[in-house]
């Protein structure tokens, strides 16, 4: 692979990159508030009966439940330091279940001081409810428990379970915050553990290979039978046979090799101080090195959200 192919590369990727983070800051300067949601419980409370028996038997409160009823238990909370809400007048957000699912009963479970929550079932639809509250600041959270009536709502990803809407100024969507358990954060923790260990290793190595000098002598000249002004590399192997070696893009490669009475006849010595490119060795193992960081990286993506959850839900005694 060429420098310039290389260059190319390396600039594609500094932009992407650059791009990313750039969307980033202009996202958190145009919505500086974020609330996010974590489901804390779910569970099926009643059963759906089979057959023909009468659906009436199944009731919660004189509700008859013609479905099956699940409990759920959902936390919002605010990870920022930017105060969502006003203290004076309530902001509300519509908490919406999928379309064949409908809340039975949905309360307040537990909030942080001051934040006077309160939330209902919607008059238009049963299938939402309106929670409100006056001001959720850094890491103040609302806990809401509800039953919902729903056949196939427990079937998907905990992700779709809920959708929020509102519109607050200055506030982003709400972001779903996904439970990591203890054994998954310290596996990720033993995991860096031993990826930096490795780099270690690999680094002392790489340092070794490039500051202890080679055991054949080098020495460089220019062709005396050639029209071409080229700087050679010359050594001699095992088998006392000169090799002349070209330069290339990141090492030399080898161009011939030739009996010393050969070499006489057609080079002449360089005297002049040449820079020594990086030897295939070297080159090569920067690339094993190169490789091995770029997939930890990616498979960082996940891990670094991880343990971010972990940490946002660990302030709420959430393990």
């Amino acid at each position: 692979m060429s420098s310039t192919a290389i260059w190319s590369i390396a600039g594609i990727i500094a932009t992407v990159v650059i791009g990313w983070l750039f969307y980033r800051l202009q996202k958190t300067k145009k919505y500086p508030g974020q609330l996010s949601y974590t489901i804390l419980n779910k569970s099926k409370v009643i059963q759906r009966v089979p057959g023909s028996f009468n659906k009436s038997l199944l009731k919660y409160n004189d509700y008859s439940v013609s479905q099956e009823l699940h409990y759920i238990e959902v936390m919002v909370f605010n990870p920022r330091t930017f105060d969502v809400g006003n203290p004076e007048v309530k902001s509300k957000i519509s908490v919406s279940l999928p379309s064949s699912a409908k809340w039975v009963d949905v309360r307040i479970k537990e909030e942080s001081p001051e934040v006077d929550g309160a939330i209902e079932i919607s008059p238009d639809s049963t299938a939402k409810a309106e929670l409100s509250f006056k001001m959720l600041k850094e890491n103040d959270y609302i806990i809401i428990e509800g039953l919902v009536e729903s056949i196939s709502i427990f079937i998907a990803a905990e992700k779709c379970l809920l959708s929020f809407f509102h519109r607050i100024p200055n506030v982003d969507v709400l972001k779903f915050v996904p439970r990591v358990s203890l054994t998954r954060y310290k596996s990720i923790k033993q995991f860096y553990k031993m990826t930096a260990a490795i780099l270690l290793v690999a680094l002392t190595f790489f340092g070794i290979a490039i500051a202890v000098p080679k055991n054949t002598p080098l020495y460089y000249c220019r062709s005396s039978t050639e029209d071409i002004d080229g700087i050679y590399r010359v050594s001699v192997n095992p088998k006392d046979m000169v090799e002349v070696r070209q330069p290339g893009d990141f090492l030399y490669t080898l161009k011939e090799t030739i009996t010393y009475d050969e070499f006489e006849s057609r080079y002449v010595p360089f005297p002049y101080h040449v820079v020594e490119p990086v030897s295939s060795f070297v080159v090569s193992f920067a690339a094993i090195i190169a490789i091995f960081i770029v997939i930890v990286g990616i498979i960082s993506f996940e891990n670094i959200k991880d343990i971010r959850h972990y940490n946002q839900l660990k302030k709420y005694g959430i393990e």
